[in-house]
């Protein structure tokens, strides 16, 4: 189970109808790194660019509850499995690996997973949820 992260859409002020699509951040999925979006036709592609990116927009998880900035960077950062089962990587050797904090990450390829942050992040590209 995969919570997903979005800076809201801006909103109209007469009739409340969102004026644009939310924005992907990523996604934190219990015994993975988080999933940070890179989109570099935005020019966002690593962990900085995003913590310019929020600040001041309101952050909403999936379920529309809101998240503030500190405690998504939280999330993101501050990520550890203390249980995780290894047999479970069996079946995923050719995609995924173990990385920080027993957690794990995608193998760096050239068209999901362009980089893996200096913590317990990855940058993935193209659409996911």
């Amino acid at each position: 189970m995969g919570m997903n992260y979005y800076i809201k859409a801006d909103t109209c002020p007469c009739c409340n109808k969102k004026l644009g699509k939310d924005l992907h951040i990523g996604k934190s999925s219990h015994g993975w790194y988080f999933l940070l979006h890179a989109i570099p036709e935005q020019n966002i592609n690593n962990l900085g660019d995003w913590v310019d990116r929020m600040k001041g927009e309101e952050i909403i998880n999936e379920k529309g509850e809101v998240v503030s900035m500190e405690e998504m960077i939280k999330i993101i950062k501050e990520r550890t499995n203390i249980s995780f089962p290894m047999p479970r990587l069996n079946n995923m050797r050719d995609y995924a690996e173990i990385g920080l904090h027993n957690l794990l990450r995608y193998k760096i390829n050239d068209v999901y997973c362009l980089s893996h942050g200096d913590g317990p992040w990855s940058m993935i590209s193209g659409e996911f949820s």
